[in-house]
């Protein structure tokens, strides 16, 4: 409750010899409650192997409404999610068929599996954070296991890829931990980088398109966001951007402005 007072809980354990994790939760646009995690019970193909486990609960009853087991019968884990649009869920991670290749699900209200998609990479890369956009689509991002770099990619509502950069250097360890959108539809993405044995910490700001730098008449490139809907932006960038023309020819302050 608002003063701290334990309202329920419940436990999701459904046999007594097994490994289950729950590795993030939260609710919908309907106020229904999701968690997502793992499970070696039941698993979708042969002994051994993990499931990736999605389970929407009553609340604050938390009885649980419908759970889904999904995966290829390999390793397969969901270590991130994000409410979208009309109830729906996000959920991402890592299916090892062998190679670890990125996973992300879409879910409905009910915890009805509406798409179910991997994109598949030889360079072991999980989703860690997601943030869901306005348009219905999601920004999902992650390291690379093997090549200290890391990716973010934008997907539209239906789970098909929009764009994807890569950034960071090897030998260089790279561990993502979180990300956000601003109001300007800016992501922001948060995590750890590895250079000679000490860690440093680091913040990346890229567009909405997935844009990093915005270049100006002038010239410099400097760090904006051009598709905006701002009538006094260039609204042209490398790398993607939304091109769209100016309405009107004014000063601003955008770094971006004509």
């Amino acid at each position: 409750k608002m003063d701290g007072t334990l309202l329920n809980t419940a436990v999701w354990n459904d046999k007594t010899q097994s490994h289950q994790h729950i590795s993030s939760c939260a609710f919908n646009s309907s106020g229904t409650l999701f968690t997502i995690g793992d499970s070696d019970e039941g698993v979708t193909g042969a002994p051994g192997g993990v499931d990736g486990v999605i389970i929407a609960w009553t609340y604050p009853g938390l009885q649980q409404i419908k759970q889904q087991r999904l995966g290829q019968g390999g390793y397969d884990f969901l270590t991130a999610m994000a409410p979208g649009k009309d109830g729906k869920m996000y959920a991402g991670g890592v299916q090892y068929t062998p190679y670890g290749n990125r996973w992300m699900v879409q879910v409905d209200d009910a915890n009805g599996v509406l798409w179910n998609k991997t994109y598949p990479n030889t360079n072991e890369n999980a989703y860690r954070t997601l943030v869901a956009l306005p348009d219905g689509g999601v920004v999902g991002a992650g390291e690379f296991a093997k090549q200290g770099q890391f990716f973010v990619q934008r997907l539209d509502s239906s789970g098909y890829e929009v764009r994807h950069v890569v950034l960071g250097t090897s030998p260089k360890t790279v561990k993502i931990l979180d990300s956000t959108r601003d109001d300007s539809g800016a992501i922001w993405v948060a995590g750890i980088l590895l250079v000679q044995y000490t860690y440093e910490n680091w913040l990346f700001r890229l567009g909405p398109w997935l844009d990093n730098q915005c270049v100006t008449p002038c010239g410099p490139k400097v760090w904006a966001d051009c598709a905006d809907g701002n009538d006094c932006t260039t609204d042209t960038c490398n790398g993607g951007c939304l091109q769209v023309g100016n309405g009107l020819a004014c000063s601003d302050g955008n770094a971006c402005t004509n």
